[in-house]
């Protein structure tokens, strides 16, 4: 009994810890970062420069997620963006249905295989959180890994557009054609938030 108490109590913890890492982004201060560091190591001359100083402004002036009447962003819209910086087509509901559908199919396992009522409880809300969670954090990392080695390719057409004299809305469209992955698909929402009405440096920021 004393171990089943064990285990209901440090499954009701991690469950816990779980759900509250589920809604905490990933640390964009490093990657953006390395990815600033890869642009200087590669250009040089004065266009290069006035590039990286350009996006160095932009990701300075990012503005705090938050809604139209001045509250920080909630705990349900920090796991849709999430969610969208996996790069699939996954909303709010996806993401419940799937985690509450595993967490009754594991329940439902662990008491038809005889295991006490609050283990299998505690066991499928604990598989129904932490897998679902993993699954984001992984094609969250994976694309934010893509985009960081691409990203230094498209700064360098960004500079050759510039330098040949190409509009930068020009050159971005460029970028999103000859640039897979996730750079090219975040280029082509940049370029298509330009052409309804949002300045470059808001679409930059969206990104």
């Amino acid at each position: 009994m004393t171990m089943q108490t064990f285990m209901i109590a440090a499954g009701t913890i991690l469950f816990f810890v779980l759900v509250a890492l589920a809604f905490a982004g990933p640390n964009s201060g490093q990657a953006t970062t390395r990815r600033l560091g890869a642009i200087k190591m590669r250009h040089s001359d004065s266009a290069d420069a006035r590039v990286e100083q350009q996006m160095r402004k932009v990701v300075a002036a990012r503005r705090p997620l938050i809604f139209a009447d001045g509250q920080q962003i909630n705990y349900a819209d920090k796991l849709r963006l999430r969610l969208t910086q996996t790069g699939k087509k996954w909303t709010l509901q996806h993401y419940m249905y799937a985690s509450g559908g595993l967490a009754f199919v594991i329940m439902a396992i662990l008491l038809l295989n005889g295991a006490p009522f609050l283990v299998g409880v505690s066991g499928g809300l604990l598989i129904g959180a932490g897998l679902p969670h993993m699954v984001v954090n992984v094609l969250v990392d994976q694309r934010i890994k893509n985009f960081t080695m691409n990203f230094p390719d498209a700064i360098e057409l960004l500079v050759r557009g510039l330098k040949s004299g190409m509009p930068v809305s020009e050159t971005l469209s460029v970028i999103a054609k000859e640039i897979a992955g996730s750079v090219g698909e975040e280029f082509k929402l940049v370029v298509e938030k330009i052409k309804i009405g949002k300045s470059m440096e808001d679409a930059l920021q969206d990104t």
